[in-house]
């Protein structure tokens, strides 16, 4: 099974959700991952992108990437929307993939989702870190409501990102908590000999 990955956010870029999604697709043993995300100026991904590689999975970094992936898409930079959307769908077709995964949720891949559903046939899961749901009313908050209600899965980070989730769009069906792990590399050994003597 091929599963695509879209995210913006992915290393050697730092944070919570490049870390998280990063070791979600390093642990992911029974399936081939292949992750489309920005080409970040400036920075080599060379190590990153060579453990990914290891695994046999692939990745994909994109240099015409949005510079916003906010409401503003539509009528900033539609063309460089447009030509990600492309891009998604050749990789799609040509990687064979079965499930596509959106490692984090700003408003353009929301209204990417119809068009991934619509063109690829494929299940859509959103994976949801907290900051991506809106907790102020705005008059764009329907439209990413029906937007969320249209993937077939929902991946949260915590209970406390599922109850806000379920605050903002009602109870979905399909919603699975993954909690973020932690690594043994910051685990050390600490001597409990107690000195009774002492």
């Amino acid at each position: 099974m091929n599963i695509l990955w879209i995210t913006e956010l992915f290393p050697p870029s730092m944070g919570g959700v490049q870390q998280y999604l990063y070791n979600t697709v390093q642990n992911t043993a029974c399936c081939r991952s292949i992750i489309v995300t920005k080409q970040l100026a400036g920075t080599s991904s060379q190590e990153v992108d060579d453990k990914i590689r290891y695994a046999g999975n692939r990745i994909y970094r994109l240099p015409d990437w949005p510079s916003d992936l906010n409401i503003n898409v539509v009528y900033k930079s539609p063309l460089p929307f447009l030509k990600l959307c492309g891009r998604i769908f050749n990789i799609t077709r040509s990687e064979a993939v079965s499930l596509i995964v959106i490692g984090h949720v700003p408003f353009a891949f929301l209204l990417l989702l119809p068009f991934l559903k619509l063109c690829t046939k494929l299940p859509v899961a959103l994976i949801f870190h907290g900051e991506e749901i809106p907790v102020i009313p705005m008059k764009s908050n329907n439209i990413r409501r029906r937007f969320i209600k249209m993937a077939d899965f929902y991946v949260c980070n915590s209970r406390f990102t599922e109850d806000i989730l379920t605050i903002f769009c009602g109870r979905l069906s399909g919603t699975f908590i993954a909690n973020p792990g932690i690594e043994d590399k910051f685990f050390q050994e600490v001597d409990c000999t107690i000195d009774w003597q002492a």
